[in-house]
């Protein structure tokens, strides 16, 4: 009998699964709907759960609390929001104090996103220590990240390499598990499954302060008593389903964020009407979930397998070749997420199709604008190009090229890193070098000189910073160079006119002009007018040019453009028009513009807000503040020391909001230098936990 499709409230139950402790307790739900499945499977079986628990070590008798405790498997879990590094090393800590390295007792990490390099390298730690079985002396071979090994081994002590093995990693991020715990909710209860939510939330919510145990069949009854109907879900055994179902149920269960039909046909090997009708079956009985385009496994299943890493290799090579073709399309974000899910598998038998993982994922993620994510594709390529064998030794290093340019550098220097960035950058440059990948010398040519150039603009040695201009032109030169004499590209391909647009920006910093206005019209001439970030770059470049030429009503005219062209949906494109918002408003406030300026200062904070880009929108509001006429310009000029001006702009709010509750006259009172103190350490602290550094 087919469940009825009810959508299930994104409120049901308690408030926003947007911080972090309802996230701990969707969590839980998560985990209890499971234990409900398994408990409608094997009734005899004795199920619990327990909300923050406490361990107590045999041996010291020193103290744990956890977030959830599943007593039937033996795992502790931690449910984490955004992980930090210092989350992590706490988290290695607690697992040390809790137990022998050698018990059964295993310690899970479930995570929204992550925000550290250290937990992609701790689970590549992981898969190396369950790989070695305990052979300590295979562990250190393989383990070639020695620094990081060293923060992790420190944390964990002498047994490190046993808790390694005890480990288990869960990333869902917080749409993500909302959406598992609606599927599994409506794989259980159907019209009830609004009311299931709501009342384990509350049960949860109310009951975490007393640390009480759960067991499920108890649980059941109450459920039951509460007037929620839950059926038991479709007896079967999933070894005598037909291959391609189970392989989709199987596949499905992995990519716990779904995936597109086209795209799961295509993982399968199947034409997408023949993979309708073997699948039609699973989800009338909702045993696969259907949302528009997208399928995903209604629950896990007694006896359901992981994939091994050869089936999962054979998945993810077709996978990649569908998100190759379609990288533009919304949904590309989540099958990049199961990409992600399957090459932690498929790696360990193909580590040569780590090239095409992050060939394939790299500009969804991006577009998605999620740097942590790309960061952990990065690390895994990295560890999988690093395997020792003979096997796809071409491709890994290739890969290993690509991931260290695209990946760790181009994320470092969106993230003011610039130091890493370049590092990461010449190792890439080296190592295409090594191998012959001239395609990779040229982008990571183009890479170190826009470094050059942005280190250039910091940099306040007039010495030092005409050496920086000087490398970064000869670096231009010497990928235009390449980039011409490449089949790919050729001299009027779009790399080619990047990175005639480069130069003339690393030639307008230096001042050179005429030298700015040839590399701008040589650009011109190869991108012409469309929509993508080159041309769009080039706006904003030739609007810069012309306000060095003080022109600047042909400045704001290319700027505008770069405005009324923007079509929402893409990330890089969405930012570079917060930058021509930006760049517009700076101008129209030189020519005593103030109400439109403002206007364009609050457009481009607010794009910067909803990209995640707080730094940059920190800029455009400390613009816009000076233009407030509302403030006196003494109490801006008073916060002028503090930095970055992400501090800056939250000390300032703050202290107009405490004078709020003043008199008018009291507004414009200009604070102290203690109170500006107080202020920006306040604001460092908000800022420190709003906004982890990585």
């Amino acid at each position: 009998m087919a469940r009825p499709k009810k959508p299930v409230s994104h409120d049901a139950g308690g408030p926003s699964a947007s911080r972090g402790p309802a996230y701990q307790t969707y969590f839980a739900i998560y985990q209890t709907l499971e234990l409900i499945v398994r408990h409608f499977a094997a009734p005899h079986k004795a199920l619990a759960i327990r909300i923050e628990p406490r361990v107590v070590h045999r041996e010291s008798g020193s103290v744990t609390a956890w977030d959830v405790w599943i007593e039937a498997d033996a795992i502790a879990w931690e449910a984490k929001l955004n992980v930090t590094r210092r989350d992590v090393i706490e988290w290695l800590q607690r697992i040390e104090n809790t137990g022998e390295p050698k018990a059964p007792t295993k310690f899970g990490l479930v995570y929204g996103q992550t925000i550290t390099p250290l937990l992609a390298a701790l689970e590549r730690f992981h898969r190396v220590a369950v790989e070695c079985e305990g052979d300590d002396q295979k562990f250190d071979i393989l383990a070639i990240d020695t620094e990081r090994l060293s923060v992790i081994s420190s944390a964990l002590g002498p047994g490190f390499r046993d808790h390694l093995r005890q480990m288990v990693f869960l990333p869902v991020p917080e749409p993500v598990l909302r959406k598992i715990v609606e599927d599994r909710a409506m794989y259980l209860a159907g019209a009830d499954s609004n009311r299931l939510v709501a009342f384990l939330f509350k049960t949860f919510s109310e009951g975490a302060a007393q640390r009480q145990q759960y067991k499920i069949a108890d649980l059941c009854e109450r459920i039951q008593n509460d007037g929620i109907n839950m059926s038991p879900p479709a007896r079967f055994v999933l070894a005598d389903v037909p291959v391609k179902p189970r392989e989709a149920i199987m596949a499905l269960a992995v990519c716990q964020s779904g995936l597109p039909r086209q795209a799961l046909a295509a993982m399968l090997g199947l034409e997408p009407s023949a993979m309708e009708t073997e699948l039609r079956p699973f989800i009338l009985h909702g045993l696969i979930v259907e949302e528009g385009d997208i399928l995903r496994a209604a629950a896990s299943y007694p006896e359901q397998e992981a994939p091994s890493p050869h089936l999962a290799a054979v998945w993810l090579d077709p996978l990649l070749t569908w998100l190759m073709d379609n990288e533009t399309l919304g949904s590309s974000a989540s099958v990049a997420r199961g990409a992600l899910s399957l090459a932690k598998r498929a790696l360990q038998h193909r580590p040569g199709l780590s090239l095409k993982f992050f060939q394939a994922t790299e500009h969804a993620v991006k577009n998605l604008g999620d740097k942590h994510l790309l960061l952990e594709i990065s690390e895994l390529c990295i560890h999988s190009a690093n395997d020792p064998s003979p096997l796809d030794r071409d491709l890994k290093a290739m890969a290993k090229a690509q991931a260290m340019l695209c990946g760790h550098s181009w994320v470092w220097q969106r993230t003011g890193r610039r130091s890493e960035a370049r590092m990461m950058a010449e190792k890439s440059e080296q190592l295409g070098e090594d191998i012959g990948w001239r395609r990779n010398t040229a982008f990571a040519k183009k890479c170190v000189a826009r470094i050059d150039r942005v280190e250039a603009e910091h940099s306040g040695n007039g010495a030092q910073r005409d050496t920086l201009l000087s490398a970064s032109a000869t670096k231009l030169h010497a990928a235009i160079g390449i980039f011409s004499q490449l089949s790919d590209f050729g001299p009027n391909s779009r790399q080619v006119g990047d990175c005639h647009s480069l130069l003339a920006r690393t030639q307008l910093v230096a001042g050179d002009l005429d030298g700015a206005t040839e590399s701008l019209r040589d650009a011109h001439n190869i991108l012409l007018p469309a929509a993508t970030k080159e041309y769009f770059d080039l706006l904003i470049l030739t609007g810069d040019i012309e306000i060095a030429k003080d022109h600047p009503e042909a400045a704001e005219d290319h700027y505008t453009k770069v405005i009324g062209e923007h079509v929402s949906g893409n990330r890089e494109i969405s930012e570079i028009c917060a930058r021509a918002h930006f760049k517009r408003g700076q101008l129209r406030a030189k020519r005593a513009k103030k109400v439109s300026a403002a206007d364009d200062f609050d457009r481009a904070a607010e794009t910067w807000h909803s990209l995640d880009e707080p730094a940059l929108a920190a800029d455009a509001e400390w613009a816009r503040l000076q233009l407030d006429s509302r403030l006196d310009h003494a109490v801006l000029r008073s916060f002028l020391t503090v930095e970055p001006v992400l501090i800056r702009v939250a000390a300032v709010r703050e202290y107009q909001a405490r004078l709020q509750s003043m008199k008018v006259v009291a507004r414009r009172a200009i604070p102290t230098k203690s109170q500006v103190e107080q202020l920006a350490k306040d604001a460092r602290k908000r800022m420190a936990e709003e906004h982890p550094e990585w």
